[in-house]
């Protein structure tokens, strides 16, 4: 089968998508479930990441109203970081899903990490952790820093809904994933 974006005859069958999730717990179980099997067919050259970040959208969307009603609007909501390989571009793309507001009803999405150096944050304790990056001395990489600087945050006692171990991911070639756990 041919690429439509390269023209070659080469594996379209092979990527991989990163998700990170932060707020509701039981919502980000239930989006990673909704997901997950469904992007995994999307991975291919006839999608670019950003008609696969849309379809993601429209899932991210129903999974998230049907929860908040059932959990009382906010306490259900979760925002969700996706990436993966977007062979029209040939290039890694990241996006953003997220609740506009309070109201469980409104719902955006937007490329994320668009420059070298761009950093995203969400949760409670992101405005820590913005404070924590400003410090860095410009010696010192951001990247090596980050998992200090979250572990900081995590260990913060006057954030209070922040907590567990850290967990961060990395594309290894387009098609490879790798995440850890620190």
């Amino acid at each position: 089968m041919m690429n439509p974006h390269t023209g070659s005859d080469e594996d379209l069958f092979h990527g991989d998508i990163g998700m990170c999730f932060s707020g509701s717990t039981v919502n980000a179980f239930a989006l990673r479930e909704a997901l997950y099997d469904r992007v995994r067919g999307l991975l291919m050259p006839s999608f670019t990441f950003d008609q696969i970040t849309h379809r993601i959208f429209e899932q991210y969307v129903k999974v998230s109203k049907s929860l908040c009603h059932s959990l009382v609007g906010a306490k259900g909501q979760s925002a969700l970081f996706i990436a993966g390989f977007c062979y029209e571009t040939q290039s890694t793309k990241a996006f953003k899903l997220s609740p506009v507001s309070s109201n469980a009803n409104d719902y955006e999405y937007y490329e994320i990490l668009i420059n070298d150096g761009d950093v995203e944050l969400m949760g409670s304790g992101s405005q820590i952790a913005k404070e924590l990056i400003q410090q860095i001395s410009k010696e010192h990489s951001l990247t090596d820093a980050l998992p200090s600087i979250l572990k900081q945050v995590i260990e913060n006692e006057h954030i209070d809904s922040v907590g567990g171990r850290i967990r961060y991911g990395y594309f290894k070639r387009k098609d490879n994933f790798k995440s850890h756990w620190l």
